[in-house]
């Protein structure tokens, strides 16, 4: 298969845990939405590491380089980066603040695209309000 040299603009960044249980759900919400350019950042705990500085100043370089649209956030249900934590409650809570706290980061580096949470489930993924 031949790779374009075209650079290209994301329709959307994707913050996930590297669990690979939650892939296939991961790429049906892709599908399902029509993305066809995504800058995937995989990580045990998702979006847990999101408030420290490696992850947030990669966001903001992928932001400016590949003009992303969207930022989407998640975590998922027993994951061993929270010690298996089985409460959805406190993924959303986490997700929650996560979200704020990214959203304002991105606007302080110049950039201002919706940041959208969501929690997986093994029975699906759930957007965190």
């Amino acid at each position: 298969q031949v790779i374009s040299s075209k650079h290209y603009e994301a329709d959307v960044c994707i913050v996930c845990c590297t669990d690979d249980r939650f892939t296939p759900l991961m790429d049906k919400f892709v599908t399902v939405r029509g993305y066809k350019y995504i800058d995937w950042i995989r990580v045990a705990g998702g979006a847990k590491d999101l408030t420290g500085d490696y992850l947030s100043n990669q966001i903001v370089k992928l932001v400016a380089l590949h003009h992303t649209k969207q930022l989407v956030i998640s975590e998922h249900i027993e994951c061993g980066a929270f010690n298996g934590e089985k409460d959805a409650d406190f993924y959303a809570k986490d997700l929650q603040r996560i979200k704020i706290e990214t959203g304002a980061y991105l606007k302080k580096n110049g950039h201002s695209i919706p940041v959208t949470a969501y929690l997986a489930k093994f029975d699906g993924l759930y957007e965190v309000k």
